[in-house]
């Protein structure tokens, strides 16, 4: 199980929900040894950096290359991510990387990566500001394909 908290300025780990831990630790956890890891929380990519890749960053490569944008998705996951192994059962099968795994940072270094290759081809992409995905007037669009 994963818990989330914060570490005080004197170095004391207070967790989110210590009842939920407390459970754990007094149930199926007692008298075991156990691993904790610690690490500064992720935050996970945002709807809008997946929304604006999908919008205005894959659909110039596809019309540019004649592949969909689904399709352009997997070419750039497989180009741009490191891949990971999955199993089912004893089979274990190396697959394409994904963003939904990604931190907001690392999502930037992709979006800027795939951007990168947009140039190579010749093809023109919007700026998120362009393409309405950053204001500082108008709600942020957090879909695409969608007529509101």
């Amino acid at each position: 199980m994963i818990f989330f908290g914060h570490v005080t300025a004197a170095g004391i780990l207070e967790l989110d929900h210590p009842e939920l831990y407390g459970d754990l630790l007094r149930g199926k956890l007692a008298n075991c040894r156990v691993q904790l890891d610690i690490d500064r929380k992720k935050t996970p990519r945002s709807q809008q950096q997946s929304a604006y890749l999908f919008a205005a960053v894959y659909p110039p490569i596809a019309e540019h290359t004649g592949y969909s944008i689904p399709e352009v998705h997997e070419v750039c996951k497989q180009m741009f991510l490191p891949p990971r192994q999955m199993s089912i059962g004893d089979r274990m099968v190396t697959v394409a990387g994904s963003t939904a795994r990604l931190t907001t940072a690392e999502m930037m270094d992709y979006i800027d990566r795939v951007i990168a290759l947009a140039g190579e081809l010749g093809c023109s992409v919007m700026s998120p500001s362009d393409a309405g995905y950053i204001s500082n007037t108008a709600p942020p669009v957090t879909g695409y394909g969608v007529d509101a």
